[in-house]
């Protein structure tokens, strides 16, 4: 915030805090709700949602272990 309020009185200095930004910050992912259900059933005997995608999770795990500049 700081950046950006020096910055607001010049264009060049502006675009340069705004790219500064989004060097540090990496690369932004925008959630698109297309097949998110509104909803979550439970099934009673389970006590899961039989439609969450746990193979999935399990597969994410491993990756979320791994540092930037780590290759598994």
């Amino acid at each position: 915030m700081i950046q950006l309020m020096g910055s607001a009185q010049d264009g060049e200095a502006l675009q340069l805090a705004i790219d500064n930004l989004s060097n540090e910050m990496g690369k932004v992912y925008v959630w698109q709700e297309t097949n998110t259900p509104k909803e979550i059933r439970i099934d009673p005997v389970s006590g899961l949602d039989p439609e969450f995608d746990r193979a999935g999770l399990r597969a994410l795990k491993p990756l979320s272990e791994l540092r930037e500049g780590h290759v598994a």
